[in-house]
């Protein structure tokens, strides 16, 4: 019996000085950050120098950052907590935009979106990505109310010594019915307006065997398009906007457009 009590005092003294052991190399608590964070996009990436963040009440800037140069993502970090002016700075080829007033909360992360910034001029340009590659180039725009085409063709080519050879041919066909005014339009399997992305066979030049004609279209089921319209200008005749599309080929292959801004002339 004696034997079994003394087991009983060893082993509280143990667990007791485990407790104590335990206490000391306790880490203290950390509270939690009281920074904030603000993020967002800018298309098209070369639009853009720098984005700077300014905290009400302030003549400079709390922070200034540039885009990321393959993305246009952009963020600032440790940001302390109140209304700040986003503000863009463009590149001389491109139309400033309006400065955003953003809030921020003690410890917020707070995404502003895509930024999209139009060109300087009413110049035919179109910026996009396909699947994560950049296009750019002269965009052709025609409209009769409330009819609406716009349509840009990448041609891809190679030199043979001094021979210029074209091996392949895209084209972003965007049609659409009822286009009055500025707004947000969308397109898929139940409307008849549609946004495709058609890969041609060339005609001339090389043609890369196993690589047939494809479309990828808003038509297809699983496909969807929206486009925003921005700005119609009857006087100056000229139409902006932007394209954000998940295309479906008939072999239910996908095609991502996104960060599609454009601005051009129409006829």
């Amino acid at each position: 019996m004696k034997h079994i009590i003394i087991c009983l005092l060893v082993i509280s003294m143990l667990v007791s000085a485990c407790r104590k052991s335990s206490d000391k190399n306790t880490v203290p608590r950390i509270s939690a950050t009281t920074t904030s964070i603000l993020q967002g996009v800018i298309t098209p990436r070369e639009s853009t120098i720098a984005v700077e963040a300014i905290k009400a009440g302030s003549l400079n800037p709390s922070a200034r950052v540039t885009p990321d140069a393959g993305s246009g993502a952009f963020e600032f970090l440790d940001l302390s907590a109140g209304s700040y002016t986003v503000r863009v700075i463009a590149t001389p080829m491109f139309t400033p935009i309006n400065d955003l007033t953003i809030n921020l909360e003690s410890g917020q992360r707070k995404d502003v979106g895509i930024l999209y910034v139009y060109p300087l001029s009413a110049g035919p340009t179109i910026y996009y990505n396909v699947n994560d590659a950049a296009k750019k180039g002269v965009v052709t725009i025609q409209y009769a109310s409330p009819k609406l085409s716009i349509a840009h063709v990448d041609i891809i080519k190679r030199y043979a010594g001094t021979a210029e050879q074209m091996i392949d041919q895209y084209t972003l066909d965007i049609n659409l019915d009822n286009i009055t005014e500025t707004g947000t339009y969308i397109c898929d399997a139940t409307t008849s307006s549609y946004v495709n992305y058609v890969r041609a066979v060339p005609s001339t030049g090389i043609i890369i065997t196993g690589r047939p004609w494809i479309t990828w279209s808003s038509l297809n089921t699983g496909g969807s398009a929206r486009v925003v319209i921005t700005s119609i200008d009857t006087v100056a005749k000229t139409i902006s906007g932007t394209l954000t599309a998940t295309l479906i080929s008939a072999n239910y292959s996908k095609t991502l457009i996104t960060n599609c801004v454009f601005k051009a002339p129409y006829k």
